[in-house]
């Protein structure tokens, strides 16, 4: 699915001192405009929020932002909203590259598409035939929902520009509500590997 975005974001922070281990905190606000191959999922999408970090020691670092994100998308399926709260570590290993770790909470919508349901009909805020997989007949469906995330990786320099970024990324969503025919909640879960070159100009 082919998509061009456009995106600015601003941020204040402010440090309480000077010393080493002062927290920073900090207050941003995202706007992006996204444009896919789909009459569908073209959007508008805004972030806003509260940002905080610390260094534990020269090595070990946290980072945390709570945030309230929202979609306005030309169909109503992907019109979504939703409260994040997140947390990441990074450990500075040998050679300057850097172990890391993120866990993430998300608290709204979410979208899932496959073949029409009476489950996933009854159970959703609002569907449509999706036309991404017109030709598989798939239908999306937005539903009230928790969504956990976690990453783990390592970032490899290879260069004072450029490196190496490995990681492995478990997701898990589940619907707030289902049908009362229905016995179980029924999750989704995904894994993604990644290994992508970063270039910094």
């Amino acid at each position: 699915l082919d998509k061009v975005s456009l995106g600015a974001q601003g941020e204040y922070q402010y440090r309480t001192s000077g010393a080493f281990s002062a927290p920073t905190y900090g207050v941003f606000t995202r706007l992006s405009t996204e444009q896919f191959n789909s009459e569908l999922r073209d959007s508008v999408r805004i972030s806003s929020g509260f940002t905080f970090r610390k260094p534990i020691t020269d090595k070990l670092s946290t980072f945390a932002a709570l945030a309230y994100n929202k979609r306005n998308a030309s169909s109503e399926v992907f019109d979504l909203e939703e409260i994040s709260l997140r947390a990441n570590f990074d450990y500075q290993t040998f050679s300057d590259s850097t172990l890391y770790f993120t866990g993430e909470l998300r608290h709204g919508d979410i979208v899932s598409t496959a073949r029409p349901s009476l489950e996933n009909l009854d159970g959703s805020d609002a569907n449509v035939l999706d036309d991404v997989f017109k030709q598989q007949g798939y239908a999306s469906y937005r539903f009230k929902g928790n969504t956990a995330l976690a990453t783990l990786g390592y970032n490899l320099p290879i260069g004072p520009t450029d490196g190496l970024d490995f990681s492995w990324r478990w997701v898990k969503s589940t619907p707030s509500d289902v049908p009362n025919y229905v016995n179980d909640k029924r999750s989704y879960y995904d894994n993604q590997f990644s290994i992508v070159y970063l270039v910094r100009f």
